[in-house]
């Protein structure tokens, strides 16, 4: 078994192996190894069982084929649960996950310049395929995606910026936000996904089972059906369509932003949800916002004293308003929802609305004035609107002050 000191050693230069720890890794229980693993199951789409025993008897031949470093085995490490084949390393650096990472992104960086494209190629190829699962109805290959940080999150990077995979190809599939999650009936992994048409055609397959998968479903993928092998790799002739979709990086960037180890309430997981047209009911609305209530609206016009909530305590209303030529009484201010509108009914309530002068108003549009300055807006409106504030702590299902006002900020429009 080959050592982590040896792995990481400035000799061991091996693309596939280096791909398919790039793709994952995992230590046992007892820190004693770090491996990666492949392990596919049986599909519904290829009937023959005799099919899918054949492909396991040479597949541990096929891995060490496009490796350097030969050591592909089938799992007999007691210590290491639920994979079929698998290259272990023994943890002689006594590494953590953290570390392991760091230095394993290091070495592909050093590395990636030295080599040809047939060398990237298998790299890419253990990184996806090894444990990619194809997704004929959504039309990707798709494998389970574990991270431990914002910098293993982002290994996409390292395949459109060094192995010329355009990124319109790629997509990840978070799960955080997903109903069954939420309500804790079925935590399934986030995904990583490559277009399978770009896929099978630029990179191919050598799993022959899976081959076999796609020779059988092939009318679902592609009009074309010619399948040429070489160096048992098989290639599939088809066109490949680009979606349009938001790209990767705005999805990471996303993710990272608003999900990632964010404690969300239940009504920021509505939100983001929404946002993302996760929720059917919602797929079908053509405009960001809803149509406010302006019944409530003129009750809390002309039913509340002329006030702006945001800098009363520090500014005259004559300063920053003036009197409606229509109602010389009054001031003209305008009416502000504390907590973002956005398309949520819920939130368009007398106990939500607030009055801003115009210039306060303006600075709590998203991004239209500094952080610092719109939280100071926060926080004096709740502390003058006791109403906005009750509200909000029943929204966010907390009551510390600070996180209220993070929580408000956060949702600007």
């Amino acid at each position: 078994m080959l050592a982590v000191s040896n792995f990481f050693d400035d000799n061991f230069d091996d693309p596939f192996v280096l791909g398919a720890f790039f793709g994952f890794y995992k230590f046992t229980d007892d820190n004693t190894f770090i491996y990666t693993q492949s392990t596919y199951k049986k599909v519904k789409f290829v009937t023959d069982n005799i099919v899918y025993e054949n492909s396991k008897l040479n597949y541990t031949n096929i891995l060490n084929y496009f490796s350097i470093t030969k050591n592909w085995t089938q799992n007999n490490i007691k210590s290491i649960k639920r994979a079929e084949f698998i290259f272990a390393l023994n943890n002689d650096l006594k590494l953590n996950t953290t570390s392991f990472f760091n230095k394993l992104y290091t070495k592909v960086l050093l590395l990636h310049n030295t080599w040809n494209k047939s060398q990237k190629d298998n790299f890419v190829r253990a990184f996806f395929e090894l444990r990619g699962s194809i997704d004929l109805k959504a039309n990707y290959l798709a494998m389970d995606y574990f991270y431990n940080s914002q910098q293993e999150l982002k290994r996409f990077r390292i395949l459109t910026d060094f192995f010329n995979i355009n990124d319109n190809f790629l997509n990840i599939n978070f799960r955080e936000l997903q109903k069954q999650f939420v309500e804790k009936q079925n935590k399934r992994n986030t995904q990583f996904r490559i277009n399978l048409q770009y896929y099978i055609k630029n990179f191919g397959i050598f799993n022959t089972y899976k081959v076999e998968i796609l020779k059988t479903m092939f009318k679902i993928i592609t009009s074309n059906n010619n399948c040429n092998e070489y160096n048992y790799i098989s290639y599939f002739d088809c066109e490949v369509a680009t979606k349009k979709d938001t790209s990767i990086e705005q999805r990471i960037k996303f993710y990272t932003d608003f999900i990632y180890e964010n404690d969300l309430a239940k009504f920021d997981i509505k939100l983001l949800r929404k946002e993302l047209n996760f929720d059917e009911s919602e797929n079908n609305d053509t405009t960001n916002k809803i149509q406010r209530n302006q019944n409530i609206i003129k009750i809390f016009t002309y039913g509340t004293k002329d006030e702006c909530a945001a800098c009363k305590n520090k500014y005259s209303i004559d300063d920053r308003s003036f009197k409606r030529k229509n109602n010389p009484d009054r001031y003209y201010l305008e009416i502000h929802h504390c907590i973002s509108l956005g398309k949520n009914k819920e939130l368009d309530v007398l106990e939500n609305l607030t009055k801003l002068c115009p210039t306060c108003h303006r600075a709590l549009s998203k991004n239209s004035s500094a952080e610092e300055h719109q939280k100071n807006l926060i926080s004096e409106i709740l502390n003058n609107n006791e109403n906005n504030l009750e509200f909000a702590k029943i929204i966010f299902d907390n009551t510390n002050f600070n996180y209220l006002v993070n929580k408000i900020y956060e949702h600007l429009k």
